[in-house]
Parts: structure tokens; sequence; C-alpha cells
């Protein structure tokens, strides 16, 4: 048996495969380098009550201590001149499942980057990389325990991104926003 386990490493070593290379889950998968970038766009939503603006803004990079991060921002313009942002960063790291990336929102007392946890309230934040999209989960326990979540899809183009944004409480859509991103930066 060690002569098998042998070979199979001299193989492998022979074709240029090492544990650092990211590999993807399927051949199709892209790795997360490839979404790595600034992105920015706008939409126009319209609701029973008003016309708003979107700006967009995504940024995709590299974390300090590895895994990645994505920071993304809105900036909605409503008719009555008011106007609201909203900025959300998180940081993803490997989990033991190809392609899914826990996130690494706070530090326990050891000092491990951890998940919030959505019994207290927080998001539990959760990624993955399915053929040209990254997705992003947001799942919410509400404070009468129903749950929310939110999905950003960003699915890779020629020049940027399209974005899907859709939120659904205990299984209804209750909104969805779609906007093309060009690439700025990366």
């Amino acid at each position: 048996m060690r002569k098998i386990v042998t070979t199979v490493g001299i193989v492998l070593a022979i074709a240029g495969l090492t544990l650092t290379v990211p590999v993807p889950v399927s051949a199709a998968d892209k790795p997360v380098s490839a979404f790595l970038g600034r992105y920015v766009g706008k939409t126009l939503m319209q609701s029973d009550k008003d016309v708003t603006i979107r700006d967009l803004d995504v940024k995709i990079e590299k974390a300090k201590d590895g895994g990645f991060t994505v920071e993304w921002s809105t900036v909605t313009y409503r008719t009555d001149k008011t106007q609201k942002k909203s900025t959300f960063k998180v940081t993803f790291q490997d989990t033991r499942r190809e392609g899914v990336f826990g996130s690494a929102m706070r530090r326990n007392k050891f000092g491990r980057a951890i998940p919030l946890d959505p019994l207290k309230g927080e998001p539990y934040v959760w990624s993955r990389i399915e053929g040209d999209t990254l997705t992003v989960n947001m799942m919410l326990i509400t404070a009468a325990g129903s749950y929310e979540i939110q999905t950003y899809d960003r699915t890779l183009t020629d020049d940027g991104l399209d974005l899907r944004f859709f939120r659904v409480r205990d299984g209804k859509i209750l909104k969805e926003i779609r906007a093309k991103l060009k690439r700025v930066e990366g």
C-alpha cells in the first residue's frame, strides 16, 4: 500500500498539482480569483409607493488572513429627495466543503474567526460558487421566530457582473432586484 501512495504522490507532483492551488467543485466552476475586482452599476426599482434609483458598488478582494472579502453598498435615491445608504462587508473562509465558504464576521475567545449567531438576531452568512456565479446568502431569524433569507447572485459577464438580489420571508419573495454591474478595477 505504501508504494501506491508514493506513486500517486509522484504522479501528482509531476502533474504540477499542489494543495495550494484552488480546485473548483467541477471543471465549470470558476475560482474565487475570477471574481476579484470592483464593480459599479445602477438600477431602477418601482414599488407601490415610489420609484427609486439605486447606485450599486461591489468590491471583491483577497482577505489579509486568507479567504476573500465581499463589500457591497447601495445608495437609494427616492422621489422625495431623501437618500439611504447601506454598506455590508463580509469575509469568507474555506470550509470542508469545496465551493462553500463560511463567514468570518467575529472572533471567538480563542481569536478564531467565526460566523455570527442567528439565534441572537445576527445574520448567518455563507457563500458558494457554482459555475460563473458567486452567491452570498444571509439568513436571519426574526423576533417572532420566522426566517428571512437574502440572496445575492453575482454572475460573471464579459464586462462585469449580472446581479440578482432577492429577499424571501417564510417562503414568500418580498423583493427582487436585477442589475448589470461594470468592472471598474481588478
